[in-house]
């Protein structure tokens, strides 16, 4: 295969996510696992802030909607989708540009074009404008929008269910484990082929300052072409070793961290 700078090549270097363990560790050492992480530190710390805070907000909110005076405060499921989708959009929206960043940094190999987040930040917006920190946005908020949701309403109803059926009112942290594992793998599973379509507009321009597909259309349709309807499942494996833990960890937090700001109560109404 003829190695090019485009994202494509990127995308063909690795076969699996063992050969990708061992490719990585023979070229690029302990640290290769790592690329890019220090973006997605600084970007996951204000995009699960804004993502949490304001799916609190708004299930607040459709729940006032919902419940009529004098009522119990209730909340549907489809109020809680809502509520989750508006939160997922609302944090992407604010951080989208540190996610660009981080997928651009992750994807260098043997040619650097980035020194660091400032760096990349400087010359994706000289070689593609404002514009460009914002590649790929669109299928961006139609991705995180259901799976944010499908996310946080899976959970509430896991743990709703697994309460009932234990005659509990408090779940350990294992049965959280586990529940939020479940609750990524159905959210993420769901919505993966939204991502690939993401990942897909954010390397365009990686090497070269004219992008190979030119909307959402087209790279949907050239996804397709170039790998069927497989193509656009393409790393869920690995994204879901990821996300499973990521997860899982996110809503024990999330958990205790209402219970010591107050939120613990009012949540339980809804």
């Amino acid at each position: 295969m003829t190695k090019t700078k485009t994202g494509a090549a990127v995308e063909r270097k690795y076969s699996g996510v063992g050969q990708a363990f061992v490719k990585i560790w023979k070229e690029e050492g302990f640290v290769g696992y790592f690329k890019g992480n220090l973006t997605n530190v600084i970007r996951i710390i204000p995009i699960n802030a804004i993502q949490f805070l304001s799916y609190e907000k708004y299930k607040n909110f459709i729940s006032n909607l919902e419940t009529k005076p004098g009522e119990p405060r209730r909340l549907s499921t489809v109020g809680r989708l809502t509520a989750g989708a508006l939160a997922g959009m609302t944090s992407t929206l604010c951080t989208y540009p540190l996610d660009l960043i981080r997928c651009r940094l992750s994807a260098q190999h043997e040619v650097r074009k980035y020194t660091g987040i400032i760096n990349a930040g400087v010359v994706i917006f000289k070689e593609e404008g404002f514009i460009g920190l914002y590649r790929g946005l669109f299928p961006s908020l139609l991705g995180i929008a259901p799976y944010v949701g499908i996310n946080f309403t899976s959970y509430e109803i896991l743990k709703r269910e697994t309460l009932r059926w234990q005659n509990k009112d408090e779940l350990g942290v294992i049965s959280k484990l586990v529940l939020g594992g479940l609750a990524g793998t159905i959210s993420q599973t769901i919505t993966y082929p939204l991502e690939t379509i993401r990942r897909r507009m954010q390397m365009q321009s990686m090497g070269t300052k004219t992008a190979t597909d030119t909307g959402l259309i087209k790279t949907t349709v050239n996804i397709y072409k170039k790998y069927g309807w497989t193509g656009y499942f393409k790393g869920l494996v690995p994204n879901l070793l990821k996300v499973i833990p990521v997860v899982a960890v996110n809503f024990i937090v999330y958990e205790y961290m209402k219970k010591l700001l107050g939120l613990a109560r009012a949540a339980k109404e809804i």
